[in-house]
């Protein structure tokens, strides 16, 4: 009797359910839960164990079948018994299903060579067995081709099922149920097994000749981009070996530098090759030295940063080819060794450099990097720094000759003077030029004093004590006349100079002078003074000092002449009082009589010469009678 998978409540498709809704008859056939009695009269066992199953029943429950012996637990088979079987049935009734497309499949690349199609089929079989594997379902065809189809539900199969599969050589799908498990209407999965659930191929010999074709047609690709790659590692190297000289006025003077330091040998070895360099080998090493070692930029701390792998590469970009540090889709250097026999990549060139440098004990090899040797780098900068001092010395010392002869317009080789000489032994020096400005201290600076003296005085300057043997002695002798004549001229200056001081000087003395009240000016300008011949205008004549004792003694007449006035300024004042008294005693006669009349008690002088001030006064009044005519 064919199962009805229409009925409401679905219980031969059961969702999957642990619960088994199918059943084994004696006959082989398979029976649903719906179609059997209940109980022990179902006459049935386990599709998947064989043990005897009882049909249950009920209103309360979803109809099912159990294991007699083991109860409700069964043998766990339950959900795979229940999609299997439901397959089969549904399979069994439609003979038809949804297959996958044919296609290779290697990582990301596919090769399809048949779209997903729906195949019907003759037959649906439930194998027990087909070779050594228990298949879920088999499909037959009218040619009799046979087809698996695995359900998953719970567990994918796994490889050593799939490799028995494709030992056994017979096609097979798997159908992936596993969202429906728990839930879904029957028509949903119905139509998820036919047509729309994920399916895959577990083995399909066309799925096998589609992959062997992707993977001749992968493996074709990468010889085809290998040659390619090959001819442009091939260009890249033979263009990184063609590339142009570029010889900068720059770097060969980092070379020179270096090579001063006395390290000819370190950079100087012949190169394995100059592949990829645009300046010669000797060049890029001492540019590499001087940058790497000699001017690697110190930490705050003072400490140097190990080497970084590419830093050493890329302090030589300006002595490398275009393209050698990189660019878009740029060959490696691997591959153009590959690609060009006998090219050597610059990396190769500097990585060999840098173990001659580690050799020669200007880099270490530490725990912490490539480091610069600290002491090794210190005896270079103050080889660097002498080498440097004595350089500017030389140009001092050359500019000073240069110009000396240019300014003269000597000449440096005559028969009388030979310069080539001189340079051999500098006269008073007893050494060679070389000599002196190398060793510098000193004895070359006394040389340079010298010179700028020479210098000097071929300039205009002061005769020089010394001209060291050169030829320049009639600028010497010029310098000689032209001071003299200086000089004298220094003493005309001074006499005029001190011939106008004197004579300021004796107009401020006169000045001063003229400003003293009933000072005769000129007779005491040209007066000797006490103890000495000179007069006031010698001794302004003589200086600042003598001026000054004329200053000193002009400022004491002025002040005696000041006493003097004061004194006249009170005797006139007391004179004035005694004639007002004088006036009130006698007549007229009397009174000029009394003021002009010599007195014993007075000294003999009158009244008019002997009041001077107030004591004189108060004597004088004493005399006047008390009243008018008392006398």
């Amino acid at each position: 009797m064919a199962a009805d998978f229409h009925r409401p409540d679905h219980s031969p498709f059961a969702g999957f359910g642990v619960g088994l809704a199918f059943g084994l008859r004696p006959d082989g056939s398979i029976v649903t839960i719906g179609e059997v009695a209940s109980g022990k009269a179902c006459d049935c066992v386990c599709p998947a164990c064989g043990e005897d199953l009882v049909a249950k029943k009920g209103e309360r429950i979803t109809d099912h079948f159990a294991h007699k012996a083991s109860g409700a637990g069964g043998c766990g088979l339950g959900i795979e018994t229940n999609a299997h079987l439901w397959a089969k049935a549904v399979l069994g009734e439609l003979k038809q299903i949804h297959l996958p497309s044919i296609e290779g499949k290697i990582g990301d690349r596919k090769h399809q060579t048949h779209k997903g199609r729906s195949y019907v089929f003759a037959d649906a079989v439930l194998e027990k067995r087909l070779g050594e594997i228990v298949p879920d379902v088999v499909l037959v065809a009218a040619d009799g081709r046979r087809l698996i189809v695995e359900v998953l539900v719970t567990h994918a199969c796994d490889a050593e099922k799939i490799a028995k599969i494709r030992a056994g050589a017979v096609s097979a799908i798997e159908v992936d149920l596993s969202a429906y498990r728990t839930q879904g209407t029957e028509a949903a999965v119905r139509n998820a097994l036919l047509r729309t659930a994920p399916r895959t191929w577990l083995f399909n010999p066309a799925v096998d000749e589609a992959e062997t074709s992707l993977k001749a047609t992968i493996a074709a690709e990468r010889k085809a981009a290998a040659e390619a790659r090959q001819r442009a590692a091939r260009r890249a190297a033979l263009a990184l070996r063609a590339a142009e000289p570029r010889l900068t006025p720059a770097l060969q003077a980092e070379r020179q530098s270096v090579l001063a330091l006395g390290l000819q040998d370190l950079v100087g070895a012949p190169p394995a090759s100059d592949d990829g360099f645009v300046v010669p080998s000797n060049l890029w090493r001492a540019v590499l030295i001087n940058r790497l070692v000699l001017r690697r930029a110190p930490t705050r701390h003072g400490m140097l940063w190990p080497i970084e792998p590419d830093e050493a590469l890329s302090a030589l970009k300006d002595c490398l080819a275009p393209g050698v540090l990189g660019g878009v889709n740029r060959p490696t250097p691997a591959a153009m060794k590959a690609a060009l026999p006998g090219f050597v990549p610059p990396q190769d060139s500097l990585d060999t450099f840098l173990e001659t440098l580690k050799a020669y004990g200007l880099l270490l090899e530490t725990k912490h990097g490539l480091l610069v040797n600290d002491r090794a780098r210190e005896v270079l900068l103050a080889r660097e720094a002498a080498l440097k001092a004595a350089d500017q010395r030389w140009r001092q010392t050359e500019t000073l000759l240069d110009g000396l002869f240019e300014t003269t317009g000597a000449p440096m080789e005559t028969p009388a003077f030979s310069l080539t000489a001189w340079r051999a032994s500098v006269p008073g020096f007893n050494r060679s030029l070389t000599a002196i400005v190398e060793e510098g201290g000193p004895e070359w600076s006394g040389l340079v004093r010298s010179l700028d003296a020479v210098q000097s005085m071929i300039s205009g300057g002061a005769p020089c004590d010394s001209l060291m043997g050169l030829p320049f002695e009639p600028s010497l002798q010029e310098a000689i006349r032209q001071a003299d004549l200086i000089a004298a001229q220094e003493v005309l200056a001074s006499e005029a100079a001190e011939r106008a001081a004197a004579d300021q000087r004796v107009s401020r003395l006169r000045s001063r002078a003229e400003a003293v009240p009933g000072l005769e000016v000129e007779a005491w300008l040209n007066r000797q003074g006490k103890g000495t011949p000179l007069t006031p205008l010698d001794a302004a004549r003589q200086g600042e000092a003598m001026l000054g004792v004329a200053f000193r003694s002009l400022d004491r007449i002025a002040e005696e002449f000041a006493d003097a006035a004061r004194r006249d300024a009170l005797a006139a004042e007391c004179l004035a009082v005694l004639e007002t008294a004088a006036e009130k005693c006698f007549d007229e006669d009397r009174r000029r009589l009394f003021l002009r009349g010599h007195r014993p008690e007075l000294g003999m002088k009158s009244p008019q010469e002997f009041c001077r001030d107030h004591a004189s006064l108060k004597v004088l009044l004493s005399l006047l009678p008390s009243k008018r005519g008392a006398r």
